[in-house]
This record gives C-alpha cells, structure tokens and sequence, in this order.
C-alpha cells in the first residue's frame, strides 16, 4: 500500500501516526525527524514517494506536513511550508488530500493506486524503470530500412483537434500562484502594516482596525469576536439551538425545536484554556440587521455555511473562496451525509455529528471550539 493509504487506514482506525528521527526518537518538529512511523513499526522515509501526485509527484514529508496544517489558513500553511523546508500543495489538491485521509471520500483524484493487472510481482505494459523511447526506436528503425527511410521523407505529421488547440508550447504550470500571490501580494501587505506610521494617534487607530488579520488582537481588546451563522432552512445551527451546543456541548436537532423567539443576536460564554479567560462571543445569523457599522466585520472569527452561495450576498467580503481565507469556515452535518461540492471546494472544515448518539456531542463542540481558538491564536489573539 502506497504511504497516503497507509495513513489513510490509521487515521480512520484512530491508529497513532508520529514523527520519529533516525534513533526512532520521537520528535515534534519535521525538521528533526527522519521517518513518519504508522503504528508501532511500519516506517516511512520522509523523502520517499508518497503515491500523492498533483503538479508534481510529492513526498512522505509534504503530505503528512499537510495533514499536520489541515486546519491552518492558506497564507500560513504556505508560510510554514516554506519555513520547514517543505513543499506546498496547492488548495485543490490539499483539500481533496484531508477528505480522502479523514474517510469522507473514497476516492481521490491524486492518489495513484497499483495497476489492477499487477500479477505475481510482474505488470502489464511498461514499467516506470523500463520505459522505451519511441522516437528513438523509430528513428532507428527507419535508418535500417532504405524503402522505410525513402517513405518517411514524404511523410506528414497529422495534427489533431486538442493539438491543434492547444499548440505547439508546453502547457503552463499555474500551480505556483499562491506561492506568488504569498510573496507579492499579502507579505508586502503585512509589511508595510507592521511599519511604524508618522500619523496622529487617531489615525493610527483607524489603520490598525483596518488590518483583518495582524490586528484581531487590536480589534477585538475591547470588542466581543462574532460568529455568523447561515440563516438557511436546511442549516444544523440555528439561533435557537447554537448556544446550547457551543456553551453547554448539547445538540438539538432544528426539527425537534419548536418555534421559539425571533432572534437576532445570542452571546455564548466560552472558557477558554488556550486563553485562560473567558471570552463571550455574539453569534447572528442575519446581518443585514445586525451588522450597521463596517468595523463589525472586523471581529468576524467564524462563519457557518450551508454550501449555498446566495448566503454571502450581503456580506463584505461576497466571494466565499476570498471570504474563508480571512475567516475560519465551518459545515456542519451529520456523519455520512453527502458533502456538498461547494464545501469540497472551499476552505471550509467538515464538522460531523453522530445522528443518534447524544453523548458524543460535548467532544465535537470541544474540538470545533479548538479549531476557532487556533484561528484566533494564528490571527495574533490573545
């Protein structure tokens, strides 16, 4: 079995997957490590192939790396990619890489299986260390027959329809735009917010609460951060029943509440250990009503969707690929539904419900708590 199958099985089976250096000490930082051991003694080199083939063929090391950073946002998993020496795979293929390692698709488009016609170690075909150069072949081929040869001077390359299209260049290689955009566009960014300013000190101000993303610290000192939920029909949380789960770690199912209050805002009380404080968060759904002054966006920490794009019409940011690398995103369900394509697609987390065991309720919303905590903590809350 290839190493992202193998990872695959322990991560489905709960099975413990950790770095270990060549004494088979087990460490923390993928700089110091050597192998990822599976288990208690299958190992894999952390240069070895993968079997996980996007733009190019990745290594042991960039997909467990990848698992490790799978809930961090773009711009800083890219940062901690290149920090650690370690190759990025590109949204498309990390997102389709987490739901194929977490069990919540069986296939991948990436992963290259075993060839099916593989018999008593022999394949079908060619093998990757036998390839044969066929022009060459040709070539020779023809230069051994004179008839062969006096034929081929007045042969005529045919072109198809995709080469006609596609032309004579190779294709383009785009799979380096985020790193780009990473170098160019958000490190300046961040720079130049981190520059000391000459203006008055109400002007400083302004800035700061301008910058979503060094300054959440800044913003919410003395604001509540906000989590927006999706006002849709078919979401699993409403305002009637988000407090009692993110606060009391019980789930209702929305059909089994009655019609209660029209609310528009609800506060949830968090006691954070990561913090070590109590933190109170307002929860909307509608923001129209709710959200009357620009800087309300500025405290967003999380947004709950439904995968339905028409929920973003009226927010700031309305494109939810730009929206969910700003803020963390959430899809709630229950395990075994089918994932939207649009969730696939974004950056958004699959948080999954068992639909009739109760007492596993406190444990999701725990772990949904620390996936929002982490975001802050990345954001420069503390």
């Amino acid at each position: 079995m290839s190493f992202v199958d193998v990872l695959k099985s322990a991560i489905t089976s709960n099975k413990e997957a950790k770095l270990v250096n060549a004494e088979g000490g087990v460490v923390e930082d993928i700089g110091a490590a050597e192998f990822v051991q599976i288990g208690d003694s299958e190992k894999f080199k952390l240069g070895e192939e993968s079997q996980f083939k996007g733009s190019k063929m990745y290594d042991v090391k960039s997909v467990y790396f990848c698992w490790m950073n799978r809930d961090a946002a773009v711009t800083e998993y890219i940062e901690l990619c290149e920090n650690n020496k370690v190759d990025v795979i590109s949204f498309v293929e990390k997102t389709d890489l987490i739901s194929y390692l977490k069990g919540e698709t069986d296939t991948s488009n990436y992963v290259i299986k075993p060839n099916s016609d593989e018999k008593d170690g022999k394949k079908r075909g060619t093998r990757d260390d036998e390839k044969v150069d066929y022009k060459e072949s040709k070539r020779l081929k023809i230069e051994s027959d004179p008839l062969l040869k006096e034929i081929s001077k007045h042969e005529i390359e045919l072109v198809d329809h995709d080469k006609a299209l596609r032309g004579t260049q190779k294709a383009n290689d785009f799979s380096n735009l985020i790193r780009e955009c990473e170098y160019k566009i958000v490190r300046p960014l961040k720079s130049a917010s981190k520059k000391p300013s000459t203006t008055s000190k109400d002007a400083r101000k302004k800035e700061v609460a301008g910058n979503d993303s060094s300054s959440l610290a800044t913003i919410l000192k003395k604001k509540d951060p906000i989590i927006i939920l999706s006002p849709s029909a078919i979401s699993m949380l409403t305002m009637n029943n988000v407090k009692l789960f993110l606060q009391d770690g019980k789930f209702v199912d929305p059909q089994d509440i009655k019609e209660g209050a029209n609310l528009n805002m609800v506060q949830v009380i968090r006691q954070s250990k990561k913090f070590g404080k109590k933190i109170k968060f307002v929860v909307v759904s509608n923001v129209e009503k709710f959200f009357v002054k620009p800087e309300y966006w500025d405290r967003v920490v999380a947004v709950f969707t439904t995968g339905q794009e028409w929920q973003f019409k009226n927010y700031k940011i309305n494109q939810p690929n730009l929206l969910f690398q700003k803020v963390k995103g959430f899809y709630v369900n229950y395990s075994g539904d089918v994932i939207p394509n649009n969730i696939k697609n974004w950056n958004v987390q699959v948080i999954s419900l068992d639909r009739n065991q109760r007492f596993k309720d406190r444990q999701v919303s725990e772990f949904l708590w620390e996936s929002i905590e982490r975001f802050m903590m990345s954001r420069g809350y503390k």
